[in-house]
């Protein structure tokens, strides 16, 4: 199972979890008993994730709680992950949350549901990466009985999410990236775009690989944004590049600080800035690029880079 560069191979599995779990684990790359409802519900929600990012990067607004607006670029979708809440897996350079993708009218907590997300807990506390797991219905009624349950399945850590069919927020949202007459119909159109080029695409890319394509579908009424070829792992790459040997001994950054032990002449510096406002800065990155390490570590401690 690959989570951004971080492999669980069989022998892992069975070692922290066990046999059954492994066993389990590869059963569900046979697909699960998803009726036509539940296939355009996980569907609706591949979507939904899509628009999602691409509105909170576009407003700066995030899509949850300490984690940053991403340019769409950095954020993957993965329908059907190798994993145990497998439904959907939603990447950014802060954390992974996985989704399982439930449209049934008596969903309750049961043993098989505690067991799988149990074991992806397991799994994803054995890293250092930040992960989330999440159930999501689109009954009011199930919400409320799934939050509030006190069943003995409920799994530690787990959240609830309730994303109705009628689809109104979504539209608002949708609405605020059209290029065209901004009315429901259209909405409504832009979201089936969004879906079809989905449905094309391999299953898993960037948030921007996607919106390109639907934004051909749609001929040219969904706005794209423009691929950022200076993000900091990219920028990061070139200043190592360009002072082997002279100025950096080490910079790295992990989606909330950068940290660096430099050279400067005859003085060395270690520690790490924290960037408070990250979307601002990735686009201060991509309006101007730092050469050298002592002005990305300024430009960081200035925030957006103005």
């Amino acid at each position: 199972m690959r989570i951004r560069n971080m492999q669980f191979d069989k022998s892992t599995v069975i070692d922290l979890l066990g046999q059954d779990a492994y066993d389990r684990l590869v059963d569900k790359l046979g697909g699960g008993k998803a009726n036509g409802d539940g296939f355009e519900y996980e569907l609706y929600n591949c979507a939904y994730e899509i628009i999602e990012h691409a509105y909170a990067y576009a407003t700066d607004e995030p899509v949850e709680p300490n984690v940053y607006a991403y340019h769409p670029g950095e954020v993957t979708v993965q329908q059907g992950a190798f994993a145990f809440v497998d439904d959907i897996l939603v990447d950014t350079p802060e954390i992974s949350v996985f989704y399982q993708i439930k449209h049934v009218e008596k969903l309750a907590w049961t043993p098989d549901l505690q067991f799988d997300f149990d074991c992806q807990k397991d799994l994803m506390d054995t890293t250092s990466r930040q992960y989330r797991l999440v159930l999501v219905t689109h009954l009011k009624e199930r919400f409320d009985a799934l939050k509030d349950s006190n069943s003995q399945y409920v799994p530690d850590n787990a959240w609830v999410y309730l994303r109705p069919t009628s689809r109104g927020a979504l539209l608002d949202k949708i609405k605020k990236l059209m290029l065209c007459v901004q009315s429901e119909r259209n909405a409504s159109l832009i979201q089936w775009q969004v879906e079809l080029a989905w449905m094309k695409g391999p299953r898993t890319e960037s948030v921007l690989t996607t919106l390109e394509r639907a934004s051909e579908f749609t001929r040219g009424a969904l706005i794209t944004f423009a691929p950022t070829n200076h993000t900091l792992a990219n920028v990061i790459a070139e200043i190592e590049a360009e002072n082997v040997g002279s100025e950096i001994l080490k910079l790295s950054a992990d989606g909330r600080t950068i940290q660096y032990h430099l050279r400067w002449d005859d003085d060395e510096f270690e520690g790490f800035v924290r960037v408070e406002d990250w979307c601002a800065f990735e686009r201060a990155l991509a309006r101007e690029k730092p050469s050298t390490a002592r002005e990305l570590i300024m430009m960081a401690m200035h925030g957006d880079g103005d």
